[in-house]
């Protein structure tokens, strides 16, 4: 789809110009285009209770991109971050995700529901 969007749609005024994402006018969307475009799509799908922001996006790729093992230097190249040490904000939330990843798996709580389980047979 991106291809097809590049190759077919993508009209800039600039050919030069390098950034992706081109307005009705082909003018480079600007952060509060992408942010009003999100909230436009947010509405016409009924999506409730989630924030939906380039942010969000940004943050979930990261902790997905290391989730999936990826490196937190190249992660932090992917963002465009001025260091590793901004990256490594995202790290606390994936070790936050990843402590609470088997909770329900062994937690205490699980363990009685399913002894109670087997004293019902």
């Amino acid at each position: 789809m991106l291809w097809k969007y590049i190759n077919l749609y993508r009209k800039p005024h600039d050919e030069s110009e390098k950034r992706v994402f081109m307005n009705r006018y082909s003018v480079p969307i600007s952060p509060t285009g992408v942010d009003q475009l999100l909230d436009d799509i947010k509405k016409r799908t009924g999506i409730t209770g989630v924030r939906v922001s380039a942010h969000t996006f940004r943050h979930t790729f990261a902790c997905t991109y290391l989730e999936q093992g990826g490196e937190i230097y190249k992660l932090s190249r992917l963002l465009g971050h001025s260091s590793v040490e901004v990256t490594e904000e995202y790290l606390k939330s994936f070790k936050q995700r990843a402590a609470r990843k088997d909770q329900e798996k062994f937690s205490a709580v699980t363990a009685m529901d399913v002894l109670s389980k087997r004293k019902r047979r």
